[in-house]
């Protein structure tokens, strides 16, 4: 079916319902752990090879980024090789920067070689609760001096400096702390942030941090970092995407089908596996696999938030598979206002949902109907190509595009499966 691009104008069409779908599942890398270890890789400044990048548009948009800012990079199917380079350039362009929130990554670039730098625009998918004042944070804590407005957001004020600070009044999110422990790394000394999150990506990034010859100690929310980078050529290979897994293993249940997940990505499933058990699936592990197989048959209440609770990314996706579910369930969102996007389109379908705020109930097991949807983040447009898997008859998704910045290709792995999906425009 060949990659998508994140274009308005691609429509997937559906037919359903679907047979059921048996998956052995990839292991794709994950986007979100992907960027910033792609960054603290051109922030070594030497030889460094990351593996198992994925090949998405945000991926390819980041590595644009870098290529721009000076970087030598060179890309061999899923692994990306860095040689050095001079940072050249101060600016990352708001035509590039705005396609995706990981941009705020390459700032470091400028910051620490320059002592200056601006990001044109901060972009991805439009999720109400997302500020960035805690990467201002992120980048006054080291002494830079970092204002935002309509132009952009701008650091200047010298080089930056070995520091310790608190990130935010509670909890940083996932992005603001990775930009700090990169800046981190990159300098000589020792720096504590305190205050950041506890998500699992943080600790993928330490853990490549390690891997680059840099000293990091945690101590629950404060995480202590002694730089620079050490060593003559760098490898790493980025984790597996669970968010990805978690969807397959989705569309695998939403038709009745079996999902092999491998034991390597189940063991990064323990908040995700647990939640897909307590629906009624049944999950046996034999010969290095987590089989994931069943029915879906009880109504479940699910909640997000930080770590261990239910991942944000995938609640769109739970949403459709509880459609399938006899019952009222409920998902209570505590990390994003905006997940909900895809919901007036799946009661277009017969799905019967209603918005209470943060609180989102479904009243599945009804009969759903293809028709006319659109598409708007990465996982709601997700959430309705698993809807339309056991809608009656003909499901047609427009602006269905942004799936290309969280999906290989999602399509093309349904319609191997036995699906009836096509593009009807690309």
């Amino acid at each position: 079916m060949g990659l998508l691009t994140p274009s308005e104008n691609h429509i997937i069409r559906i037919k359903g319902p679907s047979p059921p779908l048996n998956f052995n599942v990839r292991n794709p890398g994950s986007k979100n752990v992907a960027m910033p270890i792609l960054v603290a890789a051109a922030l070594t400044g030497g030889n460094a090879t990351i593996c198992r990048v994925p090949n998405l548009a945000d991926i390819r948009i980041l590595l644009s980024i870098l290529e721009l800012l000076g970087v030598a990079v060179h890309r061999r199917g899923e692994e990306v090789d860095f040689s050095g380079g001079n940072i050249r350039s101060e600016e990352v362009p708001a035509s590039l920067s705005s396609e995706l929130r990981g941009s705020i990554y390459t700032l470091a670039l400028p910051a620490v070689r320059l002592g200056r730098g601006r990001i044109g625009a901060v972009g991805g998918d439009n999720l109400a609760g997302r500020s960035l004042e805690p990467h201002l944070r992120a980048l006054r804590g080291f002494g830079l001096e970092a204002t935002l407005s309509s132009d952009g957001l701008q650091v200047s004020g010298g080089f930056p400096r070995p520091s310790e600070f608190n990130l935010n009044e509670r909890y940083a999110g996932v992005s603001a702390t990775c930009l700090a422990l990169l800046i981190a790394a990159s300098l000589e000394g020792r720096s504590v942030i305190r205050s950041v999150s506890g998500e699992p990506e943080v600790d993928d990034l330490l853990d490549c941090l390690k891997a680059f010859g840099v000293l990091v100690y945690r101590d629950g929310r404060a995480i202590a970092v002694q730089g620079p980078f050490n060593g003559d050529h760098l490898s790493y290979s980025v984790p597996i995407d669970t968010t990805y897994c978690g969807t397959m293993a989705m569309a695998a249940a939403i038709t009745e089908g079996t999902a092999y997940i491998t034991n390597e990505a189940a063991t990064r499933m323990g908040t995700i596996i647990p939640v897909l058990s307590s629906l009624g699936l049944t999950t046996v592990t034999h010969d290095g696999y987590l089989r994931l197989s069943g029915t879906v048959k009880f109504p479940q209440r699910v909640e997000t938030g930080e770590f261990p609770a239910f991942p944000s990314d995938l609640v769109p996706p739970l949403i459709a598979l509880l459609t399938k579910v006899p019952g009222e369930s409920r998902v209570v969102e505590h990390v994003y206002k905006s997940r909900f996007d895809h919901v007036p389109y799946l009661v277009k379908m017969g799905v019967k949902c209603t918005l209470d705020g943060n609180e989102v109930k479904i009243v599945g097991g009804t009969v759903l109907h293809g028709g006319q949807v659109r598409g708007t983040g990465i996982r709601e447009t997700a959430a309705l190509l698993l809807a339309a898997l056991h809608a009656q008859g003909i499901t047609e998704i427009s602006n269905a595009g942004a799936l290309a910045r969280g999906y290989e290709d999602l399509p093309d792995d349904l319609a191997k499966a036995g699906a009836s999906v096509a593009m009807l425009s690309r």
